[in-house]
């Protein structure tokens, strides 16, 4: 999460950490999923990569209700 939250340019080192078997479902304590953190974040790469590449929901809601396109927005 810590690496999705940073930069665009940590978007290899999330590969990487993906890659070694990173937990990509995990959500933070406001049930924000990688996505909402890129989004939140406004780390367009990562977010292009996770959409992608990732089985995730992008209609999840986190705790206020908010999917990933709401922040974006």
């Amino acid at each position: 999460m810590l690496a999705t939250a940073g930069s665009d340019k940590n978007l290899e080192c999330m590969k990487a950490l993906l890659k070694a078997g990173a937990d990509f479902k995990a959500k933070d304590t406001y049930q924000n999923s990688l996505l909402h953190i890129a989004a939140l974040n406004k780390n367009n790469k990562i977010l292009n990569y996770i959409v992608k590449n990732m089985k995730l929901d992008i209609f999840e809601r986190n705790s206020l209700g908010e999917t990933a396109l709401n922040i974006c927005a």
